[in-house]
């Protein structure tokens, strides 16, 4: 007889042993089906594993369709008489921006720290982008800041020039 069995015999009866064998196969069940279940119920497991898989097999990176999705809107925008459709616009493709930035590991307070850590061999377009988004803060700061049509389109042809060099369109 060894150590064990003389616990086994003298500290824990066999049938309080049977029955605490029981529980912790239930309690081990019930624990294995609720780590499925908010697996299934949340997208954890989708963007840890199937989002890089999907990224490479379409050789695109980040969510491309969810930012055309939204570039559309913008360009739809952009295609009104409004001028505040027109700084809306912009304002839109600035935050879009900095999501992308974000998403490619580029942090900071704001968009302008984003772009001072971003080099020109990521973006060659990088001081446009930076002289855009001067005038995109004017906007913020100030509703009643005035900017055409063409300027507006113009500076939104700089942002889709970065968009297409980051790979997002």
């Amino acid at each position: 007889m060894n150590f064990t069995d003389l616990i086994y015999l003298k500290i824990i009866p066999s049938g309080l042993l049977l029955a605490l064998k029981i529980i912790s196969a239930i309690v081990s069940l019930l624990m294995i089906a609720g780590i499925t279940f908010f697996l299934k119920k949340t997208s954890w497991l989708t963007m840890r594993y199937t989002q890089d898989l999907k990224d490479f097999l379409s050789f695109k990176p980040i969510d491309v369709k969810k930012f055309e999705k939204i570039l559309t809107k913008i360009q739809n925008r952009l295609q009104s008489q409004s001028m505040d459709e027109h700084k809306l616009a912009l304002i839109e493709s600035d935050n879009l921006l900095g999501e992308i930035l974000g998403k490619m590991g580029y942090k900071g307070r704001d968009i302008s720290e984003q772009l001072e850590k971003i080099s020109e061999d990521i973006l060659p377009n990088v001081w446009k982008v930076r002289e855009a988004r001067k005038i995109i803060s004017n906007i913020i700061s100030d509703p009643d800041y005035l900017i055409s049509a063409d300027k507006a389109k113009g500076i939104m042809k700089v942002y889709e020039v970065a968009f297409q060099e980051l790979g997002v369109i």
